[in-house]
């Protein structure tokens, strides 16, 4: 009994054991798949607010320079002499809705000619003189300007986009000026209001003072937000994305981007609580769909530990015996349990051996022997938050595919390991070389400069483009080379510069080199 009772003792600890495992991972499991899913959530929601502001503030700082431009052109016709307000009234209809009226006045501020000649109540007509703050400013000032949104009698906002007037001798002569209702009739108002607004997000124009000058809901335009936190970063003119508390203590994804023409910032915003429903669905239906699964894995986990369970009981029963009697029984069977303690303190050993086998190889790519893409991650990261110089050579092998294709996978993999082989001899003691993946490879070489990557990947190429491959005959490569700034604080940003250099190569004709900082050089002086 005692013997029986030791034995299912240890099985139903390794069961129990077992169990808790899988219950404490299930449990780890939905937890982090929850985090994931949040973050995740939150990383679209702020992505999508931050590209749609972006995009927003693009098209409207686009329409206001064209605006910009054209008052200005308006001002040099003017200025050529022989305006009269007909040209007025065809210079009014040729630029369709972008203004809903413009308007010319000499030195003293008395308007010379405006079209449309009646807009609604207004008083204003040729030969009155204006006496406005804004006008004031244009006729001191005598210079381009936009002016900030502010409220007219109507009740709208308006804008002012002025120019001066000089003639040839550049005497001064007037200004000319657009107006712009912001919830008018007109471009901008039609550009600001067709924007497509999803779940239930909201979207506003904010000048520098925090006044909502456009909102997605009407009722909102002209409230000052100044107190609001976003204002905060509002005011530094940057662009970006957050999550900030706005009306009614309600959390928002918010994106926000600065438009430097106007000093206005546009803001797109959706409610936090929107992805509430969305992660518990979402969350419920992983768990009801893995539910199967686990129960399967359970019983699959309690078959298993029985089975390793029942030799360990009889290794017991057989120690306990030998105990008890003072001698091994001599069975068959307990022969058996003998030599399974030795093959179990063999495995013990052997899995640990094995263990630190997969530790090497886990460092190493199994077919050329480089460095693998891990190692790489490990090392760059390394080097630039250390601020360590250092030069990236990447390259790949020119119509790799077209190798596979003609003398079959095989020799592809050998030339591979041939590529491998030569890009080793380049490697000094405190370099990398590696496989990045596919036909493409990297050297990291440490402490050295441009001029000094450049010549090691002039010898690596012409090395390589002057030697027989497995093929049977020379193969060539593409290279793309750039070096650690100071303004990099993430490797990405330097992969994805010696990648561009990488193809840039490929595009200009294979078996070159190029330099990242040349391409924009050349970009330049192209221009």
């Amino acid at each position: 009994m005692m013997r029986k009772h030791n034995g299912m003792k240890l099985r139903y600890i390794i069961s129990m054991l077992v169990l808790l495992t899988i219950l404490l991972t299930t449990l780890v499991t939905g937890y982090s798949m929850k985090a994931v899913l949040n973050e995740t959530l939150t990383e679209n929601y702020l992505n999508k607010n931050y590209e749609y502001a972006k995009k927003t503030a693009l098209d409207t700082s686009v329409l206001i320079e064209e605006m910009k431009e054209n008052v200005e052109n308006l001002s040099k016709s003017i200025a050529d002499g022989n305006f009269t307000q007909e040209k007025m009234n065809q210079w009014y209809l040729a630029n369709g809705n972008s203004f809903n009226s413009i308007f010319s006045t000499d030195d003293q501020g008395v308007v010379l000619w405006m079209s449309p000649l009646k807009i609604g109540n207004n008083k204003v007509h040729p030969g009155t003189q204006l006496r406005d703050p804004l006008m004031n400013k244009a006729l001191e000032e005598r210079r381009p300007f936009i002016s900030s949104p502010y409220l007219v009698q109507s009740g709208n906002l308006l804008i002012l986009i002025s120019h001066p007037v000089y003639d040839d001798q550049g005497t001064y002569k007037g200004t000319v000026g657009g107006t712009v209702y912001i919830n008018g009739e007109n471009t901008m108002n039609s550009l600001l209001g067709n924007q497509v607004i999803l779940d239930n997000s909201s979207s506003f124009i904010v000048d520098h003072q925090g006044t909502i000058i456009f909102h997605t809901n009407k009722k909102d335009i002209n409230v000052n937000i100044a107190e609001y936190p976003i204002m905060d970063i509002i005011s530094k003119k940057e662009s970006g994305s957050a999550k900030f508390i706005g009306n009614e203590d309600i959390e928002y994804f918010t994106g926000y981007a600065y438009l430097e023409n106007t000093d206005w910032v546009v803001v797109s915003q959706t409610p936090v609580s929107i992805m509430e429903n969305p992660l518990e669905e979402l969350t419920k239906k992983v768990i009801i769909n893995s539910l199967p699964l686990l129960i399967i894995i359970l019983i699959a986990a309690l078959i298993i530990s029985s089975r390793i369970s029942t030799p360990l009981t009889k290794l017991a029963v057989f120690s306990r015996n030998a105990i008890v009697n003072g001698k091994v029984h001599e069975t068959n069977k307990q022969i058996q349990l003998k030599s399974s303690i030795s093959e179990v303190r063999q495995l013990y050993h052997d899995i640990q051996e094995h263990i630190q086998l997969l530790t090497d190889q886990n460092q190493k790519d199994g077919l050329t022997g480089l460095s693998n893409r891990r190692i790489f991650d490990s090392q760059i990261k390394d080097w630039v938050e250390t601020k360590t110089p250092f030069a990236v050579i990447m390259f790949d092998i020119d119509r790799f595919k077209l190798v596979n294709d003609t003398y079959g996978h095989l020799v592809g993999d050998d030339v591979l390991k041939y590529v491998a082989n030569i890009l080793q001899d380049y490697c000094r003691e405190d370099d990398g070389c590696f496989r990045y993946g596919g036909e493409e490879f990297i050297l990291l070489l440490k402490g050295i400069q441009t001029e000094e990557a450049v010549q090691i990947a002039e010898k690596l190429r012409t090395g390589i483009a002057n030697t027989i491959s497995p093929t049977g005959e020379p193969i060539t490569i593409s290279l793309g080379i750039t070096v650690l700034r100071d303004e990099d604080h993430h490797p990405k940003t330097i992969i994805e510069r010696a990648d561009t250099a990488l193809y840039h190569s490929k595009q200009t004709g294979r078996n070159r080199t190029t330099i990242y900082e040349q391409i924009n050089e050349k970009s330049a002086s192209s221009k």
